[in-house]
């Protein structure tokens, strides 16, 4: 598991939730008006944003999806 130093952690954390919110938002409201190359760049986009919302909470991201 990477971690980030507490310092630079606290500092990330709310901008790295963001990141992840807004991305998988933007992701589930593609829908069927994405093509599916769009789709699948926003969907490792999500799973990327979720694994460093993850590393910045501590946390061994395995929760996160497409993230293999």
């Amino acid at each position: 598991m990477l971690a980030c130093s507490s310092c630079l952690a606290k500092k990330l954390t709310t901008p790295a939730e963001d990141h992840y919110v807004q991305t998988r938002a933007i992701a589930s409201r593609c829908g069927d008006d994405c093509s599916p190359e769009l789709r699948e760049d926003l969907e490792a986009m999500t799973a990327q944003a979720c694994l460093i919302d993850a590393i910045v909470k501590g946390e061994d991201g395995s929760s996160c999806e497409g993230a293999e």
